[in-house]
């Protein structure tokens, strides 16, 4: 539902409005899905030996995305 607002969002200028307006909220609802999928990651049998590795790809995913948007906010000439 998360991946489905932040893909209608990059098109649809009211829902960015509405993300600005709620930040904190959508912020919050970020941060509990992380912490479910963190949870399901140790406690599923199945997937305890993949944690780490997923752990790390989302952290370096996270990483990459910051400096991707550092580096363009610093290249963008200035607007008219």
């Amino acid at each position: 539902l998360l991946i489905t607002y932040a893909l209608l969002s990059l098109w649809v200028c009211s829902l960015r409005d509405l993300s600005k307006k709620y930040f904190w909220y959508l912020l919050g609802m970020v941060l509990l899905t992380l912490v479910i999928f963190v949870v399901s990651l140790v406690c599923d049998p199945t997937l305890q030996a993949y944690a780490n590795v997923i752990l790390v790809m989302l952290l370096l995913l996270g990483v990459f995305y910051s400096l991707w948007r550092y580096i363009s906010k610093a290249t963008q000439p200035p607007l008219p």
